[in-house]
């Protein structure tokens, strides 16, 4: 298959309308960018055809996370996107996973939201998206969530003016105080990572000393995420060479 019918799609979907686009502003993540969810439903549609005929969403569960002895949880939402190959004709399923806090703590207060299924659900099928190109040029651009998991929360990379080169000597962004709680968008983050790599977030926070993610610093976070990747990285290692017959 050629390289160009390859990337066909990809390319063609990666552009992403300002209509489409939605700034975030205020909080933790100012100046991202979100994308409105109907335009990745017009993107299969034009592309696949009606959902349910071209392609469709199929939950493949979900499962409530608590993550504090105050009640806190996070709702984490598996679904696959599914659709009709316009190259191979072959049925093809994307697997995607999102999470959204569906009770947390504010102000002293522990409050609900009534609307955390559809927003995990939402997040989940931007990550199956995102693996077809489709909104590319905006994480391109802004990063993600998962970004956050290393300590620098505001390294936003702004495409740079038509005509302007990038200014390499300037870091992207500032870095986050490590004396200051984290944001909610990196619990969240933690909260994914730790799950994706089947650890529990309870044990993690008891070990800690805490009662939910969110008790911790920005330097705490930091130090936490270069030890569970490291932890996963050895894991791996220990995998792979008991695959190849090194571990005997």
């Amino acid at each position: 298959m050629q390289k160009e019918l390859r990337t066909d799609f990809y390319n063609r979907a990666k552009e992403t309308p300002d209509v489409a686009k939605k700034a975030i502003t205020g909080g933790k993540l100012n100046n991202f960018t979100s994308i409105v969810p109907q335009y990745r439903f017009q993107v299969l549609t034009e592309e696949y055809g009606p959902c349910g005929e071209g392609w469709g969403i199929e939950p493949m569960g979900s499962r409530i996370e608590r993550c504090s002895e105050l009640a806190e949880s996070v709702i984490v939402v598996d679904l696959q996107l599914w659709y009709i190959s316009n190259i191979s004709g072959k049925l093809c399923t994307i697997p995607g996973t999102g999470t959204a806090f569906f009770t947390k703590m504010e102000k002293g207060k522990l409050v609900m939201d009534d609307e955390a299924f559809k927003k995990a659900g939402t997040d989940a099928l931007s990550v199956c998206c995102k693996y077809l190109g489709i909104g590319a040029d905006v994480y391109w651009s802004d990063g993600s969530k998962y970004d956050t998991l290393m300590g620098d929360e505001s390294d936003v990379s702004k495409p740079a003016a038509k005509g302007k080169a990038p200014e390499a000597e300037k870091p992207k962004g500032k870095m986050l105080k490590t004396d200051e709680i984290v944001s909610e968008s990196r619990a969240l983050g933690m909260v994914d990572y730790i799950n994706a790599n089947d650890m529990s977030v309870g044990d993690i926070c008891k070990e800690l000393g805490v009662e939910a993610l969110t008790e911790l610093t920005n330097g705490q976070a930091t130090e936490l995420g270069a030890n569970l990747k490291k932890a996963v990285d050895e894991k791996a290692a220990a995998a792979k060479k008991e695959a190849t017959g090194d571990g005997k």
